[in-house]
């Protein structure tokens, strides 16, 4: 199956938080994030699910409301970008954004075990997870563990104007401008050189 989603961002909650194309542009805009089947498609091109756990979860998923699971997963995309956005921006998180991140992580611990494998020990998603709303606390641990990482401190918005996508910037020196230089990056570019040329 084809890929439906540019993974760009280095990191499943930033890739989330990038699924709404042109978010400062509302009238270009583009949603990603069109039906609970593109959730579930995300969640597996993120591989925040198994093959196995992806299609368990496309069977139970149609049991509950559509509607609603998509309605709570774009209020989370939008909650994890203001988040990750100020971080990048050096500015202080909106205290109702993390109230709100940690009241889905509340209901996702409720759902993780540690589990021992061979000789190691490991974080592990309950049976109850594999579902809609499972999706959903998968992507608020990705991004919690995000937030306290000492990664946190790399994160980026993309300079284009017109994009401004969340990525983890892992270039040696840490100056990666662009979420992407063959897109954002040329684009700017052309636009810079047209501007001297004519100016």
């Amino acid at each position: 199956m084809p890929k439906r989603f540019q993974l760009i961002g280095g990191h499943p909650a930033l890739d989330f938080a990038n699924t709404l194309d042109f978010r400062y542009e509302p009238e270009k805009s583009i949603e990603l994030l069109e039906s609970v089947e593109d959730l579930v498609q995300f969640a597996s091109e993120s591989e925040l699910v198994t093959i196995t756990e992806r299609k368990e979860i496309g069977r139970k998923v149609h049991k509950k409301s559509a509607d609603d699971l998509l309605q709570s997963a774009r209020e989370m995309r939008e909650c994890v970008e203001r988040i990750f956005a100020a971080a990048a921006d050096g500015r202080r998180v909106a205290p109702e954004d993390l109230a709100m991140l940690n009241s889905w992580l509340t209901t996702a611990a409720a759902h993780r075990t540690v589990q021992k494998h061979d000789s190691s020990f490991a974080w592990t998603w309950q049976k109850e997870a594999n579902s809609g709303e499972g999706l959903l606390w998968r992507v608020a641990a990705t991004a919690a563990e995000l937030l306290t990482s000492p990664e946190l401190c790399f994160v980026r918005r993309c300079r284009a104007d017109n994009c401004r996508w969340l990525f983890l910037d892992k270039s040696k020196n840490h100056s990666r401008r662009w979420c992407d230089m063959k897109i954002c990056g040329n684009r700017e570019k052309a636009r810079a050189y047209y501007q001297r040329s004519t100016g």
